[in-house]
């Protein structure tokens, strides 16, 4: 197990005030390439990102919070 790295790689896709549309989100991760893989796909467009050189340990579960704190009240659906 080795988990070196950068534990604060992070990069930024844009919401462009799509805030109340529906959207689909993926992530992956291959530990063989060291590469992450992000996509966000709205109804007008997807948007996609790659992270080079990167290690993560593999978890057993994920929890996934959508949207809700103090100024907005959370995914509706």
């Amino acid at each position: 197990m080795n988990g070196k790295g950068n534990p604060n790689y992070y990069k930024n896709i844009k919401h462009n005030n799509r805030h109340f549309e529906w959207f689909y989100v993926y992530f992956g991760y291959s530990k063989t390439l060291s590469k992450s893989y992000a996509l966000v796909s709205w109804t007008d467009g997807v948007e996609d990102l790659i992270y080079e050189t990167v290690n993560h340990y593999y978890t057993p579960e994920f929890f996934l919070f959508i949207g809700r704190d103090k100024f907005f009240p959370g995914h509706n659906g």
